[in-house]
């Protein structure tokens, strides 16, 4: 697709590429995780995940993790690290 060809060709000319996803607060809807981690999946490119952590509790935050990696991995992307915010 168009994504994964503009990609390749910036990733040719270039020793490092950010891919930047979406960031939640214009969609509401529950399956932009998975659209973002399918576009990430396509051209190999690995997840920084990135939780908001202000205002929840330890096991809140590492619930919410765990949920998104599981996802991340179902669309057959690869989580490289997460930071909570």
């Amino acid at each position: 697709g168009e994504i994964v060809d503009r990609f390749h060709h910036v990733a040719d000319q270039c020793d490092a590429v950010l891919v930047v996803g979406s960031d939640y607060t214009e969609v509401a809807a529950p399956s932009e995780l998975s659209v973002n981690a399918r576009i990430a999946a396509n051209p190999g490119a690995p997840v920084v995940l990135a939780v908001k952590a202000k205002g929840r509790a330890p096991e809140q935050i590492a619930q919410v993790v765990e949920v998104c990696v599981d996802e991340i991995a179902a669309q057959h992307a690869y989580t490289a690290a997460v930071v909570a915010n």
